[in-house]
């Protein structure tokens, strides 16, 4: 492969790095801006959305969501919320679309 093969493949490289770190960057904003989603960054304190319990500055994740995305469960009343303070939909949360149910 001559110079000229190598930086055009070098060059693609980085810019696909680019692109890839700008869409998380956007992600990362966008969630923050709106105050929902998985990518924001919630620096506020937190409280149950069922029993207004707040949230343990350090908390331990529960499950292998609240370890990638953040949220916690509450303590006293068991209630999963994410790291806005909304409730997190669990199985039991949905609406029954089976038929003769």
């Amino acid at each position: 492969m001559d110079d000229d093969g190598a930086m055009i493949v070098v060059a693609a490289l980085a810019i696909g790095m680019v692109l890839v770190l700008g869409i998380g960057v956007f992600l990362v904003v966008r969630d923050t801006v709106r105050k929902r989603g998985r990518w924001g960054i919630n620096l506020q304190p937190v409280q149950c959305p069922a029993c207004g319990t707040p949230a343990p500055v350090i908390r331990r994740p529960r499950n292998w969501r609240q370890f990638l995305w953040g949220g916690c469960t509450c303590d006293e009343c068991g209630t999963e919320y994410d790291k806005w303070g909304q409730k997190v939909r669990g199985p039991d949360d949905e609406p029954n679309t089976a038929a003769g149910g």
